[in-house]
C-alpha cells in the first residue's frame, strides 16, 4: 500500500546530498518534512534503479499500536519473503516503538541500508548519534521549506 503512494506522489525536490552507502537518521520538530525527504529519497533510488527492493513502514499508523521489540524481526522476514536481496529499509515516526535504538544498530551491524525519521525530544537530543553507535549520520532539521 506504502508503495503505491510513495511511488506516485508527486514531490517538490530539495537538495539535500546524501552518501549513497550510508544509512542516516533524519531528526527534527514535527512537520518539518522529514517523511518527504524519505519519500524522497525512494524515488531518487527507484529512478537509479537502486531501490527496486524498499520496505518504509510508517510507526504513527494506528494498525502498530501494538507493535513492539519482537515484532521487528517480522519486518525483516517479509521483505526477504519479498525481495531475493536485503530491502532498503525506510521507517518513519519509529520513536514510537520502545528499544527501536538497539534494532537500528543491528541493521546497521548486518550491512542493511535503513533511513530512519523521528521527532521527539531523545531523537533531537545529541545523544542519538552516541546511542546508535555512529553507525548512522544523524541530520537534523527545523524546517526544510524554502520560503
Amino acid at each position: 500500500e506504502n508503495h503505491e503512494f510513495i511511488l506516485n506522489l508527486k514531490l517538490i525536490s530539495r537538495e539535500e546530498p546524501l552518501d549513497p552507502a550510508a544509512s542516516y537518521v533524519f531528526c527534527g520538530i514535527r512537520r518539518c518534512g522529514k517523511s518527504f525527504l524519505q519519500y524522497q529519497q525512494i524515488q531518487q533510488l527507484m529512478k537509479r534503479g537502486q531501490a527496486q527492493n524498499f520496505v518504509y513502514i510508517n510507526f504513527e499508523d494506528e494498525r502498530l499500536i501494538e507493535f513492539n521489540t519482537s515484532d521487528f524481526d517480522l519486518i525483516l522476514e517479509c521483505g526477504m519473503e519479498l525481495y531475493a536481496s536485503k530491502p532498503v529499509l525506510f521507517f518513519d515516526e519509529i520513536q514510537n516503538i520502545d528499544q527501536w535504538e538497539k534494532y537500528a544498530r543491528r541493521l546497521a551491524d548486518n550491512g542493511y541500508k535503513v533511513f530512519i525519521t523521528g521527532s521527539n525530544a531523545k531523537m533531537l537530543s545529541k545523544e542519538i548519534g552516541t546511542t546508535l553507535g555512529g553507525r548512522y549520520f544523524i541530520k537534523e532539521y527545523i524546517s526544510l521549506v524554502v520560503l
